[in-house]
């Protein structure tokens, strides 16, 4: 049995706004029209939101707890069926932790070749984990520098090239990474070569520290992510301790922005096309750039097709006004010789439909017709004829049937009566019978 969950209405917002702004789609809180979860972005986003305590604090615990259960169903149902990180127990693995820590030596007008991907220890600290604020344990020693080699290893076999960023966001590649390392006085290092944009930041001294990209399971790191940068230029430390080498710090009321997430599936999915490289996919104005091309040859196809289209209906319509113009020259002919009855419109209109559904095959039947001498029509009326010229050939007819009736009649000294049936049986190229 269904239980239906009756959240109660928001003062602060608008349904109305939400399903304008997102269309007929599923919500968590269908009362409200808020978190869509129709899509893998905005069942993510929904997850990110709901969890942010400023939200969550807009609803009952009863209503919170109503919502986050449909995002997680939602969320087994259309990503994973284990369901979203540590949806059902807190001890659940983490996966994509986004951990900020900075290299030993500060980024004081220069750009050093090797930084500090994590340093050496265990480490208390409070990055995002798959989009959410949460305080995590990490322990950094040389099984964690192996660990991601052996999938930096594995992504530099992949079409997509890992890359740098700034501040976790899609955008500009700031460096290109070369591998990873262990030194044993500092820990994970990462050989690097800086990108134009990435150099001129530190150079020009916009960022101070770095913040690595990487997934987590319990306290030990466990790879690279798949996809996406393995790390950041920030400036939000949170590894405090280490000389303003550290890991970039979360503000918990920080709102999650699943705007990001989305140009990041979208430049995913372009470089899968083959629309643009690797390179321009870390750069949202190339990735723009390509949408905007796709848009236009879409435009450019739509509009040949309609073109098209046209062309195709004024080519079927002057093929059919040519079968019928051919359709009724054949009955005309047919008539003509008499074949056909010519004053029989439904049989006309008949044999006018086959000519133009099978015009070879009827005209083989029309020319097999007997001619009948009888069905010769004495005034040749075409198709498109008009009444004036039809009138005057009804006239020529009479004036001829008059003469030959008033010839009898004076040859053979019968009446008028009488010579009007003689001339019906002697001259019946002038009175041919009723049709």
């Amino acid at each position: 049995m269904n239980t239906i969950e009756a959240i109660e209405k928001r003062e602060d917002v608008s349904p109305e706004e939400g399903k304008g702004k997102y269309g007929d789609v599923d919500f968590a809180d269908e009362k409200n029209k808020k978190y869509p979860i129709d899509t893998e972005a905005h069942i993510r986003a929904a997850w990110n939101y709901i969890n942010k305590r400023a939200n969550a604090a807009k609803y009952s615990a009863d209503d919170a707890d109503s919502i986050k259960r449909k995002i997680v169903a939602a969320w087994k149902r259309k990503i994973d069926k284990d369901g979203p990180p540590s949806a059902d127990d807190g001890d659940k693995a983490e996966s994509s932790l986004v951990v900020s820590a900075s290299a030993t030596t500060t980024f004081d007008g220069a750009a050093p070749e090797n930084i500090v991907y994590m340093p050496k220890g265990e480490w208390t600290i409070t990055p995002r984990v798959d989009g959410q604020p949460k305080e995590v344990v990490v322990t950094v020693d040389e099984t964690t520098a192996a660990t991601l080699q052996n999938d930096f290893e594995r992504r530099l076999a992949a079409p997509v090239r890992p890359t740098g960023g700034f501040d976790h966001k899609p955008g500009k590649a700031s460096f290109i990474p070369k591998g990873f390392l262990w030194d044993e006085s500092k820990g994970v290092i990462l050989n690097v070569d800086w990108t134009r944009a990435g150099k001129e930041a530190i150079e020009g001294r916009d960022y101070s520290y770095f913040s690595p990209t990487f997934l987590l399971n319990k306290d030990r790191v466990a790879g690279l992510t798949t996809r996406g940068e393995i790390g950041s230029l920030t400036n939000n430390p949170a590894f405090e301790q280490i000389e303003r080498i550290a890991a970039s710090a979360t503000d918990p009321d920080d709102e999650p922005d699943p705007d990001d997430y989305l140009m990041t599936k979208l430049s995913d999915k372009l470089t899968e096309f083959k629309l643009i490289t690797a390179e321009q996919a870390s750069d949202p104005e190339a990735v723009v750039q390509a949408v905007m091309a796709i848009h236009t040859e879409l435009a450019g196809a739509r509009a040949a097709n309609a073109a098209l289209r046209n062309e195709n209906g004024l080519l079927k319509a002057e093929a059919e006004r040519i079968k019928t113009r051919e359709a009724d020259q054949v009955i005309e002919a047919a008539i003509a010789d008499g074949r056909i009855p010519g004053k029989d419109a439904k049989l006309i209109s008949y044999w006018k439909n086959q000519l133009i559904a099978d015009p070879v095959t009827v005209k083989e039947v029309l020319a097999s017709l007997p001619a009948n001498a009888a069905l010769k029509p004495l005034i040749d009326v075409k198709v498109g004829d008009s009444k004036a010229g039809i009138s005057r050939q009804m006239g020529d007819l009479v004036e001829r049937q008059k003469r030959a009736v008033n010839e009898i009649a004076a040859s053979q000294g019968i009446t008028h009566a009488q010579a009007f049936n003689r001339a019906k049986e002697e001259r019946p190229d002038l009175f041919p019978a009723e049709l």
